[in-house]
């Protein structure tokens, strides 16, 4: 048996299965579709393109191996998924019990703030939350409810219970904590990095945050902001080099990430309080003084 709401559009000719999968910025927060399912067979579901608004699945009772960036989750009973835009994944039933779970498929224009505002990124995102069932139940309802009555409030209606639906997920999953374990993926990145041009916008994209957020995060985790933290390792490394190579501090420059020497040579003053060449002096002078066996 399965239950199924859909967003419903004025041209009768589309089909309505695939125009609810769609992304809209009309609404700052948008249900395209919803609905509940519960499946007594085995069966396998692959989106290798993914879809492209949003995607949540609750699963409430049964076994169910979701498969999304190469990695296989066994989720049960009070397990929550998120799944970003454009983003591919698999599923498919693994025990022997009914599979019952509640999706909503949503999209807007505020979502990612939205999401960033309750802690729910980055994205995809799993949590065990089986305390959520009730308030999700509940909320469900309502949704189909307002999809029946289908009156001129509708899309206002379903706006307010999915943003009730998220919110609550928040209260139910959050940790105090959680959110300065969120940066490993950019910070790994501008480690292996640093080097490169990089800019703050896209390591927030990479962890599925606002610019702004992701600023505040990274700066409560490290204390220094993303661009001081990535000319603290050029500057790091390039003290390194000027100590142990004979390069110039025009290729020490190039080779830690700076296309301007005299910018670089005013960075490494500012923050080693000598210029590259006294730098390097000064580490001669000690290594002489003090040879290494």
């Amino acid at each position: 048996m399965q239950t199924i709401s859909y967003h419903a559009f004025p041209d009768a000719h589309r089909n309505t299965v695939l125009a609810c999968n769609l992304c809209s910025d009309k609404r700052p927060l948008l249900v395209n579709c919803a609905g509940s399912t519960f499946i007594k067979w085995t069966f396998h579901t692959k989106n290798t393109q993914g879809r492209k608004d949003y995607y949540l699945l609750y699963l409430k009772t049964g076994t169910l191996t979701f498969s999304v960036s190469g990695e296989q989750h066994t989720l049960t009973s009070g397990t929550l998924i998120l799944l970003p835009p454009d983003y591919p994944y698999e599923y498919f039933q693994t025990g022997e019990a009914p599979l019952f779970y509640y999706w909503i498929h949503f999209t807007g224009s505020h979502v990612q703030s939205l999401l960033d505002e309750y802690a729910l990124l980055p994205l995809p995102l799993f949590r065990s939350l089986p305390q959520a069932s009730v308030m999700l139940e509940y909320q469900m309802q309502k949704m189909f409810d307002i999809f029946i009555k289908n009156d001129t409030f509708r899309d206002a209606a379903l706006s307010h219970c999915m943003d009730a639906i998220l919110l609550e997920l928040a209260k139910h999953s959050y940790k105090p904590g959680d959110e300065t374990k969120r940066l490993s993926k950019s910070i790994k990145h501008i480690n292996n990095c640093y080097t490169s041009e990089l800019n703050v916008p896209e390591l927030a994209a990479m962890e599925f945050l606002s610019v702004s957020r992701f600023n505040v995060l990274f700066k409560r985790l490290m204390k220094i902001s993303p661009y001081q933290y990535i000319i603290q390792l050029r500057i790091n490394a390039a003290g390194e080099m000027l100590r142990d190579s004979k390069l110039s501090v025009s290729q020490i420059a190039e080779l830690v990430g700076f296309q301007n020497v005299f910018f670089f040579s005013k960075l490494f003053k500012k923050h080693m309080k000598m210029s590259p060449l006294r730098y390097r002096q000064n580490e001669a002078n000690t290594t002489e003084a003090n040879p290494r066996s």
